[in-house]
């Protein structure tokens, strides 16, 4: 950054001249590009930029270089009604502030992006006493609060995994999928495909935020041969996660969630049977449009069907036990019912016996008279 600030004609920017910067402003970037901390330099009343090589990560694909020495709201268009007001309010009033995980939708990297930072805005004076800028110390704390919302997410699925005994298996499949999309993780949509008895089929057994039957979530996928549409048939034979590009699926537009962009991505997963081997079914789960689909990203898609399967497994494992319970306290009933029975025949033909012995007897005085 040092040297593209010295190969930059600063005559051209707000900032004017380098000669005709004031001290304090001199100071202020000399610490900026020395230190590995993520910096940036508010200056003058357009906010023109500097930073320095720890921030240029947080601009992305999209905001650097052509940025550097251009007025803030040139760069952070997006969100500039949020820290716009933040940062006249420094100028303003000369007191510093002290944001943390503050939320921020930024574009810098093709699509508009959920964020969030811990930064300060601190005011730099120059000779008269007056605020000439102000001096930005950010920390991106985007990765960080995604793995807390996620690892709260799994704990629920592990809750549930705990507390399934009294759910049949249809019952787990539409709770399973119901706290993956009310969950703090943002699920556009969510489809849970068992196979069936046989392994030519997968019917839909639960869906959220697409309504069953539809283009997107049919009602049962053949996975004998490749379809259009989700890959399980793929995904039936590698036992491989698949990372979907939504447009080249052309199922049309998918609900993003809480943001009103369809969904650009979705991940199929197999839900793999703990012990037995094999797969009980897909979780077809969409990403939110306001997220990368990174590696952490689909760590945690990976990490949410292995908890669904574990669930299912218990629940299926519990529905058949009580199957089994009910198959015996039939036969039970079935042969005390018997056993009953032949009592009552014992009882019957004892009575016919002394009902006859007693007529016999009858006939018997009679016939003497």
């Amino acid at each position: 950054m040092a040297r593209r600030m010295r190969a930059l004609d600063w005559s051209k920017t707000p900032l004017g001249p380098v000669e005709d910067w004031p001290q304090s402003l001199r100071t202020a970037v000399g610490i900026c590009l020395a230190s590995r901390h993520p910096i940036e330099i508010w200056w003058g009343p357009s906010f023109a930029r500097i930073y320095n090589d720890g921030y240029r990560p947080i601009l992305g694909a999209e905001k650097h270089p052509q940025f550097l020495g251009r007025p803030g709201r040139e760069c952070w268009g997006e969100i500039w009604e949020v820290i716009g007001p933040m940062l006249e309010g420094v100028r303003a009033t000369g007191k510093a502030t002290w944001s943390e995980d503050f939320p921020l939708m930024v574009e810098r990297n093709g699509f508009l992006e959920e964020a969030t930072f811990t930064f300060s805005y601190t005011p730099v004076l120059i000779e008269d006493g007056s605020v000439g800028g102000i001096f930005c110390a950010c920390t991106e704390t985007t990765a960080r609060v995604l793995s807390e919302r996620r690892l709260r997410t799994l704990r629920l699925f592990g809750a549930q995994s705990a507390a399934v005994a009294p759910l049949s298996l249809q019952e787990s499949c539409e709770a399973s999928v119901k706290m993956l999309s009310l969950g703090e993780v943002n699920v556009p949509f969510a489809l849970l495909y068992l196979i069936e008895p046989g392994g030519a089929a997968a019917r839909l057994a639960a869906a959220a935020g697409l309504e069953p039957g539809g283009a997107a979530s049919p009602l049962q996928i053949d996975l004998d041969r490749a379809a259009p549409g989700w890959p399980l048939a793929q995904l039936a034979h590698t036992g491989r996660p698949l990372r979907v590009d939504l447009a080249a699926l052309a199922l049309g537009d998918l609900p993003g969630g809480r943001f009103p962009e369809p969904a650009r991505e979705a991940m199929v997963l197999p839900l793999r049977r703990s012990s037995q081997g094999g797969s009980l079914g897909f979780l077809v789960i969409g990403a939110s449009p306001r997220l990368a689909l990174d590696d952490a990203y689909q760590g945690f898609f990976e990490l949410a069907a292995e908890w669904l399967a574990t669930s299912l497994a218990s629940a299926r494992i519990h529905q058949e036990e009580r199957a089994h319970a009910r198959r015996a306290q039939l036969g039970a009933d079935v042969g005390a019912a018997l056993t009953s029975s032949t009592a009552l025949q014992l009882q019957l033909r004892s009575c016919c016996q002394a009902m006859v012995e007693h007529l016999d007897a009858a006939f018997a005085r009679i016939w003497v008279l």
